[in-house]
């Protein structure tokens, strides 16, 4: 049997998909559905409460709430020992709720993710799963989500009340709220338990907030400035790991920060090769300092010509007057990658700017398909 638990639906003008989230929801046998109505202007609302019934209890939130502010009143109104996180256009997979909630007791867990089956949010045809990377396998080597957020689902797990209540959402994170929460949740020691079983099904639809590549990397940084980088450090020692991969993280962690110069310090000690060199140049570029960002790119071009190292490359030749050569690159990474949004803005803009400051997601974790 088991525990009692509450499921949490934030929506806003979601009436073309909330019955399918709440019906799903409901078949997990839940003591009660918590929509967090997001001051939709449409029916949400009625059609949540037809499809759940007495189940659904309406909460409200201002039109101008942020997304912290959202989870956090729907978060504040839970009153089980458990909850879990559903978003209004996707749904629960028959069985998740049992399951996560049954490894969270037996291993004393504060959240639990799983895995995911992605759906195209137009005509509902399957896409792809989403992974867990082998390389999160236990509980310290959460510490490599400061790298990266690698999570399938970050913002649907199922949760342990009284810690996540501790834990709380930031008012002033609208976007990446929930990769906050995370990181914030590493930090205070909590236990996250990694189910590798598919127990979600996601919806993309191109209009989704975390599309906008600008704000989820503004609002990323936001909350990876909240550790400070002898902190993160210290987190990557403890979990045991060489002090090579500790390297990695700390380059990835101190670029998606904004701290581009110490980044540049710790790229020091990199292994050799042209990942390497990528890392030097994009964050010389990042400082402006082009000229001194020409030769490590040029190395790791010659080495391998990925798309984001032709983007970035691009970004370099044309800041120093060579307009012909950077388009060439950025019509190759476009080749290489149909659909690169760094790539395609810059090869349109009249001064390209946009550099891709880490490399390409080559785990297929997440929904996104613009570079990250």
């Amino acid at each position: 049997m088991i525990p009692e638990f509450a499921i949490l639906i934030p929506a806003r003008n979601a009436s073309g998909t909330i019955e399918r989230a709440v019906l799903s929801a409901r078949a997990q046998a839940p003591s009660t559905i918590l929509l967090i109505d997001h001051a939709s202007t449409d029916d949400t609302a009625q059609l949540a409460c037809h499809a759940g019934g007495e189940l659904v209890e309406v909460l409200h939130a201002p039109t101008a709430a942020t997304l912290g502010e959202v989870r956090q009143s729907g978060l504040d109104a839970v009153r089980t020992e458990f909850g879990m996180w559903l978003d209004a256009d996707d749904e629960l997979l028959p069985g998740r709720a049992a399951r996560l909630l049954r490894r969270l007791e037996t291993e004393e867990g504060d959240l639990a993710f799983d895995e995911i089956d992605l759906h195209d949010g137009a005509n509902g045809s399957f896409i792809r799963r989403l992974e867990m990377p082998p390389f999160l396998g236990g509980r310290r080597q959460i510490v490599r989500l400061f790298e990266r957020n690698y999570l399938p689902g970050p913002g649907v797990p199922a949760f342990r009340t009284a810690t996540a209540q501790k834990i709380g959402f930031d008012p002033a994170m609208h976007g990446a709220e929930d990769f906050d929460f995370i990181l914030r949740s590493i930090v205070a020691d909590s236990r996250l338990v990694l189910v590798r079983q598919v127990g979600y099904r996601q919806f993309s639809y191109p209009s989704t907030l975390s599309r906008d590549i600008d704000n989820q990397l503004s609002m990323t940084a936001t909350a990876l400035r909240k550790h400070a980088p002898a902190l993160v450090h210290e987190l990557f020692k403890s979990a045991g790991y060489h002090e090579r991969t500790t390297a990695w993280g700390m380059v990835a962690f101190l670029t998606l920060r904004g701290d581009f110069t110490l980044a540049l310090v710790w790229v020091e000690r990199l292994p050799p090769g042209s990942r390497r060199e990528f890392h030097r140049g994009t964050l010389l570029a990042a400082l402006g300092r082009y000229a001194e960002a020409l030769d490590p790119l040029q190395q790791a071009y010659d080495e391998a010509g990925v798309p984001e190292l032709l983007n970035n490359f691009g970004v370099v030749l044309a800041a120093l007057g060579r307009a012909v050569e950077a388009n060439s690159l950025f019509a190759d990474a476009l080749r290489e990658f149909p659909g690169y949004s760094d790539a395609s803005l810059n090869q349109r803009a009249e001064r390209p700017t946009r550099l891709t400051l880490l490399p390409l997601r080559r785990e297929p974790v997440r929904s996104e398909y613009s570079p990250g």
